[in-house]
């Protein structure tokens, strides 16, 4: 799902909704087959709701293209459709058909023994893939394991999702690793409410889990700044070498908070539609409300043509995500930054030079980045990106994105 971080907004301050992005799905070039019915099952139901080819049964759902709003679409699929007790935790979760249907339980048709090929094959495979069925409090997700060089953690933006960052792994070096924070609020919606000082906590912990001693590499995009700001304020005081770089951040400081702003207009205006559309009555007014709804939604979810907003068999399952995503927004409003002993590298989208995006906080692009120039005793350095806030992230921009990060990593092949 492109749940939006941030709205791409036109010189007006308007939602731009043309600069609103496709998701597209890619494929390994490895292949091996569904072994039973209920992995060809729900292979098929990936193929179709990821519009994608052929499913293998140890293909990574983020590798294909899915998001958080292809896992409700799944889970919605997998349960009216075929009566499987899945949810939306489950397909992000155990991310693989092959783990996803030993979660959900044993078939009649056990998979038939593996060749010694294909047990090599599977073998390299869950080297370079990501965790398939990792603890459930677990928010790191790998897509990239393989490279002889320091990994790049990136945290999540404002949505929770790290998908976004399977683009930019397929732009960096294949000897650089690449993991992605995912918010915890994706899967049990009370975590929603974790505050940036809480989720920095986690993250480092799981952080120093995979990897104990640094240097540490940390990515923190827009609304996910300030969690790799405290990230890195934390694994410094550790003692660990730490490079910090932020795109387009939100600017939280001195008085100057980002409030949500547009994003938490939308999304709370969605939220109190859905309250009352649970308790309504009255043919009419439902059928406001749900008119109000079909409005909110598109300017929440990049979705092509927006095919599935409408779809009622979701609407069990939008409310919780529309009232988790207002919740992230709330719960990061009270951070503010730190001081920080480290260098800090800025790379800003043409949207952020130009003054259209809210991360400016009001100010000029000058002085946004004289305020961060405050809270380092280090260096800063600015980069700059084409695209906006949002595209930045997506091809054809994202390459020029992976450059920067390759000149701040000099020692990258």
């Amino acid at each position: 799902m492109f749940v939006l971080g941030e709205f791409p907004l036109t010189s007006s301050g308007k939602i731009d909704r043309r600069a609103l992005p496709m998701p597209e799905a890619e494929s390994p070039t490895e292949y091996l087959a569904p072994r039973n019915a209920r992995e060809e099952l729900i292979a098929e139901v990936w193929r179709r709701e990821l519009r994608c080819g052929p499913v293998g049964v140890d293909q990574d759902f983020l590798a294909l293209g899915g998001n958080s709003l292809a896992a409700m679409r799944i889970a919605v699929r997998l349960a009216k459709d075929h009566g499987l007790k899945v949810s939306v935790a489950h397909v992000l979760q155990f991310r693989t058909v092959a783990a996803l249907a030993a979660t959900l339980g044993s078939t009649d048709d056990a998979p038939p023994a593996a060749t010694p090929e294909e047990d090599r094959t599977r073998a390299v495979r869950s080297n370079v893939m990501s965790t398939l069925a990792s603890a459930a409090d677990a928010s790191l997700v790998w897509f990239r394991r393989s490279g002889e060089s320091t990994p790049l953690f990136c945290v999540h933006p404002g949505g929770g999702s790290a998908h976004w960052y399977q683009h930019l792994t397929d732009q960096l070096p294949a000897s650089v690793p690449v993991a992605g924070f995912q918010h915890p609020g994706l899967l049990d919606p009370v975590d929603a409410a974790c505050g940036t000082e809480h989720l920095a906590a986690r993250y480092v912990d799981e952080l120093r889990a995979t990897r104990p001693s640094g240097p540490y590499r940390l990515f923190g995009w827009c609304g996910g700044a300030p969690i790799a700001w405290e990230m890195a304020i934390r694994l410094r005081r550790l003692g660990a070498d730490v490079t910090l770089v932020l795109l387009d951040p939100m600017l939280q400081v001195a008085g100057l908070t980002v409030d949500g702003g547009e994003n938490l207009r939308v999304l709370t205006a969605c939220d109190t539609a859905y309250r009352r559309l649970a308790v309504e009555t009255s043919p009419d007014r439902v059928a406001s409300l749900r008119a109000e709804i079909a409005e909110l939604l598109p300017m929440i979810v990049a979705e092509p043509h927006h095919a599935h907003l409408d779809d009622p068999d979701l609407d069990e399952v939008w409310p919780v995500a529309v009232r988790s995503w207002r919740r992230q927004i709330e719960a990061r409003i009270p951070y503010r930054y730190a001081a920080y002993d480290g260098a800090v590298h800025l790379v800003a989208s043409d949207e952020l030079v130009g003054g259209f995006h809210e991360a400016l906080a009001g100010l000029t692009f000058d002085d946004y980045v004289q305020r961060w120039r405050h809270l380092t005793s280090a260096e800063v350095t600015v980069r700059r990106v084409s695209g906006g806030n949002l595209t930045a992230m997506l091809p054809p921009h994202v390459s020029e994105l992976a450059g920067h990060l390759v000149d701040i990593f000099p020692d990258e092949p």
